[in-house]
């Protein structure tokens, strides 16, 4: 299956914008688990102040491979612009408008 440059543009701009957000939301989730983690912690009903701790480790382990994968995919997004430089799309507003997309274009990219 191949679509046009246009479409393609449309698709991978929707599709990286998207990935970014979904980074964020899993980061997020992540950190308000850790933030509950503590305050269940803080609890006059918990005696032993480290417990939870190895959860915690684990916990914050994974908050930085977030961390890390968003890195890697604002890189991506980097390496994307320069393609779209080279390719010669253009980035100012309105430079891919669906207008310019052939019908067969649009309902690909949906």
């Amino acid at each position: 299956m191949s679509i046009s440059i246009h479409a393609a543009d449309v698709r991978i701009r929707r599709d990286i914008r998207g990935a970014e957000a979904k980074a964020d939301e899993a980061l997020l989730a992540k950190i308000k688990l850790m933030e509950s983690l503590i305050l269940a912690r803080q609890s006059d009903e918990v005696d032993v102040p480290h417990v939870g701790q190895k959860a915690m480790i684990r916990l914050g382990r994974s908050i930085q491979t977030e961390i890390d994968s968003a890195s890697d995919l604002f890189r991506v997004h980097d390496e994307l612009v320069k393609v779209r430089e080279v390719v010669g799309i253009g980035d100012e507003d309105g430079s891919t408008p669906a207008a310019g997309l052939e019908e067969s274009d649009l309902a690909r990219v949906a």
